[in-house]
């Protein structure tokens, strides 16, 4: 399993071991080729965890939006372009999924996040993991999922202080300024990634 995937398992074993209600779901912003949406499922899976998964993505690359990004700087990334990250599919996820016998588990919601957050069901999430890299995708992504995480909930950023990505840091400090949460920094081996853990 490779560490990144470990540091989101972890995300999900830290809300389990504050008693989130079962009920609850799990949403991931930014699934790519689906590594991390695939360790999440199997997490919940082997360990008997009945929450669904569901994972949004463009599979078209990022949009004009990744302009503002470009002209914030930061070290140089080449998918930080517009169609960056294009390199994937929707049949592609499900066909990892299907090999893992994770369809079941999973719901896949294909377009640009402005589209598709007001298509997801009314739900409750104990744990989102935003993959999302620039600044628009993590401020609509903050906007929905904020205020739909149970008590204890956690949102694991996966850019945040990430070189390349200053556009997630500049969308998560100005949503969080007027909250109680800030983020905090979770470390595994070389990695260190930062999420937050909801107020009640």
């Amino acid at each position: 399993m490779h560490d990144i995937d470990e540091l989101a398992a972890r995300g999900i074993e830290e809300v389990e071991h504050i008693g989130a209600a079962p009920a609850v779901h799990v949403a991931e912003c930014g699934v790519f080729k689906g590594s991390s949406l695939a360790t999440i499922a199997l997490y919940l899976r082997d360990n008997r965890l009945a929450k669904h998964v569901f994972e949004l993505d463009s599979f078209q690359g990022f949009d004009e939006s990744v302009e503002k990004d470009i002209a914030l700087g930061g070290a140089a990334d080449a998918e930080k372009r517009v169609g960056g990250f294009e390199a994937t599919s929707l049949a592609r996820v499900r066909a990892k999924l299907a090999g893992l016998g994770l369809v079941d588990a999973v719901t896949q919601i294909p377009g640009y996040f402005v589209e598709t957050l007001v298509k997801l069901p009314e739900r409750k999430y104990s744990f989102v993991h935003l993959d999302c890299d620039i600044y628009d995708t993590y401020h609509q992504t903050l906007r929905y999922f904020y205020c739909r995480m149970s008590p204890g909930g956690i949102i694991l950023f996966d850019e945040y202080d990430d070189l390349p990505s200053p556009g997630c840091n500049l969308a998560v400090d100005e949503f969080l300024a007027d909250k109680p949460e800030k983020p905090v920094v979770i470390q595994m081996d070389n990695y260190e990634k930062y999420y937050i853990q909801k107020d009640a």
